[in-house]
């Protein structure tokens, strides 16, 4: 994935978490309320983990990757060796 495809792609990722913080009162259940809420947050922390890996360490992965292998493999392994 180009850098302006990553871009576009962290742009479009950030609308829609808005957009998800906005109708997250409005769900019906506790449960759908929940899975909503983690969904909303891993992107966040998704979005953070871009940035910090942008400036300290590779910022080469896939958004589906577990976020325990992007902090160790891709961020700690920056951090560890600075």
């Amino acid at each position: 994935m180009t850098k302006s495809e990553r871009d576009y792609a962290s742009g479009r990722r950030a609308l829609a978490t808005r957009i998800a913080r906005e109708l997250l009162p409005d769900l019906g259940t506790l449960t759908e309320a929940r899975i909503f809420k983690l969904a909303i947050e891993r992107a966040e922390a998704v979005t953070a983990l871009r940035t910090l890996c942008a400036e300290l360490g590779c910022n080469d992965w896939p958004d589906e990757l577990s976020l325990a292998d992007v902090i160790e493999k891709h961020l700690g392994r920056a951090v560890r060796n600075k």
